[in-house]
């Protein structure tokens, strides 16, 4: 007679009932797996882009010479070309195709040192803000920066819109005020002396403490963010001094520590705070993380709030939230698929070096990407991590996200499972089968840990034997309960398990 078999469909709610009587295919733990508009998790990977760029070999710079990298942005131009701008520490890098990289600093010399740049585009004019220094400007490929017109204050955040500069948190070289907003004139980044007739003009927000940690457009408004509120900001148009722009408060509790961590799709808001997940789509603000919140906020320093950068990974409908693990390393990232409305966690495997470190995101969309080089043809580089090679070069590279890479390196991709089991019935556990679109040849053994109880601890474990020419695991294991890591070595697209048992008992 056949021993009895279920399929269980997983999904990652470590903050849910581990019980897969409650919960039927709920995780406990993912380790570099991310979840797929098809309702599967892939197995996650960075590669070296050496080799993909039509472009001189290394792609490499020196971070003794030109910094350490904190935030790059690719940039779509008027005619359809793009340029992809990093800042640093100390200076501003430009990377292309043909000459890989380039300083493009003022001067070609140190700026004050950044903790943080932040971008935008009017027109072909790329601006770089820096608390520490002056905004800057490129409107040409290889061109250095150089000081923007008009005297606009120093600030650490910017966005456009509707023909707008505007910036936040700013320093006009009297007042350091973090909670002013600063727009330019209309259609004009050059000209910044406030203004009802060319409509330039700053103001203060002012109904909650602290300073302006991002300005991120939403369709035709701004929203302003605080770590601990958020405001949406409307252009009214001239009214008097200072009535360009007025402003509502949206939320005095929830708001975001770094607006580089907030990502803009399909003109809806995606965020985390230390209240959880969170999406705002300029009228309703909502918490979507119920099932990691806990787990966020168990993982994420509180430190590392302020650290966050998003990227978006349009291929896959995927929004990867990484953030600061170390000394400017970002090697861990929490992943949400929105279509799905499920979650994922990764960590570096690197491919080759186990002892990269993620310096930053390059945020990007394919398109632009594509725009860059035509080197950048497969789907999977849609993300790209600024890293720094563990060397005694201590040199800077660009690499790719890949899913379901054939190699992970020494660091296995894993899923934990919730508890099989009830508290009556002894059941042996005799295979578990992963259900996946792509299985690699290799597996590796996982573990089985049971438990009398559910309020018990968890044993140190079996062996559950890998069996690569059947892609399973194999054991004989008696137990209430069952928790199982199933690690992958190589490339994985994983649906479901389908587990194979025996009751073996009752009280």
């Amino acid at each position: 007679m056949p021993q009895p078999s279920k399929f269980y469909p997983l999904f990652f709610g470590p903050d849910l009932d581990p019980s897969w009587q409650v919960n039927p295919g709920v995780c406990t733990s993912l380790t570099d797996f991310v979840p797929t508009k098809a309702g599967t998790f892939r197995s996650y990977n960075c590669d070296s882009l050496a080799g993909t760029f039509n472009a001189a070999p290394s792609g490499i710079f020196s971070e003794a010479t030109y910094g350490i990298p904190l935030y790059g942005q690719v940039f779509k131009r008027v005619d359809g070309t793009a340029r992809m701008i990093v800042g640093t520490t100390t200076r501003l890098m430009e990377w292309d195709p043909l000459n890989g990289w380039r300083d493009v600093s003022l001067g070609a010399a140190d700026y004050t040192t950044a903790t943080k740049w932040n971008f935008a585009t009017f027109g072909n004019d790329i601006i770089a803000v820096s608390k520490a220094t002056a905004p800057q400007v490129s409107n040409t490929a290889g061109t250095a920066f150089a000081t923007l017109g008009g005297t606009p204050p120093k600030a650490s955040q910017i966005c456009v819109q509707k023909t707008f500069v505007m910036l936040g948190d700013t320093n006009n070289g009297v007042d350091d005020l973090g909670d002013r907003w600063w727009c330019s004139a209309i259609g004009n980044d050059a000209s910044w002396t406030a203004s009802t007739a060319t409509q330039a003009a700053n103001g203060r927000l002012l109904a909650t403490p602290g300073n302006i940690t991002g300005m991120v457009p939403l369709r035709d408004s701004i929203v302003a963010y605080k770590a601990d509120s958020m405001y949406l900001m409307d252009y009214v148009g001239p009214g008097g001094a200072n009535a360009i722009w007025s402003s509502r408060l949206i939320s005095d509790q929830v708001g975001c520590s770094n607006g580089q961590g907030v990502a803009n799709v399909q003109g809806v808001h995606y965020f985390v705070n230390r209240g959880g997940v969170w999406r705002f789509d300029g009228t309703s603000l909502q918490n979507i993380g119920a099932p990691v919140n806990k787990f966020v906020a168990d993982t994420i320093p509180v430190a590392s709030y302020g650290t966050m950068q998003a990227a978006v990974d349009e291929y896959y409908s995927i929004i990867y939230w990484y953030f600061i693990t170390g000394t400017n390393t970002r090697n861990s990232a929490l992943v949400y698929n929105y279509l799905t409305g499920q979650f994922g966690f990764v960590t570096h495997a690197w491919a080759t070096v186990s002892t990269d470190a993620c310096r930053a995101v390059v945020k990007s969309s394919w398109w632009d990407l594509r725009a860059v080089t035509s080197g950048f043809g497969a789907v999977s580089n849609v993300l790209l991590i600024g890293n720094n090679v563990s060397d005694s070069s201590n040199t800077g590279n660009l690499r790719s996200v890949t899913l379901g890479t054939s190699t992970l390196g020494s660091t296995n991709a894993s899923i934990t499972t919730g508890d099989l089991g009830d508290e009556k019935t002894f059941t042996t556990l005799l295979q578990v089968k992963p259900r996946g679109t792509l299985l690699n040849a290799t597996m590796v053994d996982g573990t089985d840990k049971t438990k009398d109880s559910e309020s018990s601890t968890l044993d140190a474990g079996t062996t559950m034997t890998a069996d690569s020419t059947h892609h399973r695991w194999d054991i004989v294991k008696s137990a209430r309960w069952h928790r199982m890591t199933l690690p992958f070595t190589h490339g994985a697209d994983v649906a479901g398990l389908t587990v194979t048992y025996n009751p073996s008992g009752q009280e």
